[in-house]
């Protein structure tokens, strides 16, 4: 398996996460939360960032938290870095760290987090808004980790079968947000962008490599030399075999699918 880095984690918190301000009572705390179905690649989350928690959501789901101000100074911000994610978690993650930190660790008016804590409800409960005016980071520039780790929360590989000589392959992205899927084709020079349709009036677009002489030629240098880090690289070793039969052409029903 990968070893988890900072690109890696901001990819995945870029698809699985989510930065809030809580409010316990009287009091407010800054809280990074990850929601997966995959308790062991939480807890390497929380090895690589030091602090935090996992805790069982429900018999299908787990959160990793992070709620202290202190550790956001000393582990979470050290780890990611000024400039880490593509999409409005960006926004999120600036007014924690630019706004709210200070007076979180320094003291200060409440009137400051309450402030911080509309715009971060902002920013998550106004899909729409956003996703019209969708949020690409103009700072930072996608790398290959960063996508794995972004693939790994909200892409999938496809493999499926109607006869023997009949078999459709793809891994593809799925997203509203048309301009990250476009930074996303820009960086690898390969992919379309294609429309899935719509989901309440907002279309939704996924970045697609299809076929199996596209994916012998893209997917397999890909996914060959990058394991995953959770249950999907299971999926992307089956994938890799589907592949890899496919591209000798061999007409085998594939039926570990």
């Amino acid at each position: 398996m990968n070893t988890l880095n900072k690109d890696w984690l901001a990819g995945f918190i870029d698809g699985d996460g989510s930065f809030a301000i809580d409010k316990v009572g009287n009091f407010y705390r800054p809280s990074l939360s990850i929601a997966q179905d995959d308790p062991e690649l939480l807890y390497k989350i929380k090895n690589y960032f030091g602090c935090g928690t996992v805790t069982r959501k429900n018999s299908k789901s787990f959160h990793y938290r992070c709620r202290s101000a202190t550790q956001f100074r000393d582990h979470i911000i050290p780890k990611l870095g000024e400039f880490p994610f593509q999409t409005h978690k960006q926004l999120e993650y600036e007014i924690i760290c630019n706004e709210a930190l200070p007076i979180f660790l320094g003291g200060g008016s409440k009137v400051v987090l309450e402030n911080c804590q509309r715009q971060i409800k902002a920013l998550r409960n106004s899909p729409k808004a956003l996703r019209n005016s969708p949020y690409v980071n103009p700072n930072t520039p996608i790398n290959l980790d960063w996508f794995l780790g972004f693939f790994e929360a909200e892409g999938n590989f496809s493999v499926r079968t109607t006869n023997p000589i009949d078999v459709r392959i793809a891994f593809k992205v799925t997203q509203a947000n048309k301009e990250l899927l476009q930074k996303i084709q820009n960086f690898f020079g390969f992919g379309l962008i294609q429309s899935e349709g719509s989901r309440s009036s907002l279309e939704i677009c996924k970045f697609n490599v299809e076929g199996a002489k596209n994916v012998a030629l893209y997917g397999i240098p890909l996914f060959q030399n990058h394991p995953l880090n959770g249950k999907k690289n299971i999926e992307r070793i089956n994938f890799l075999k589907a592949a890899g039969i496919l591209s000798t052409k061999s007409r085998i029903r594939l039926e570990l699918f």
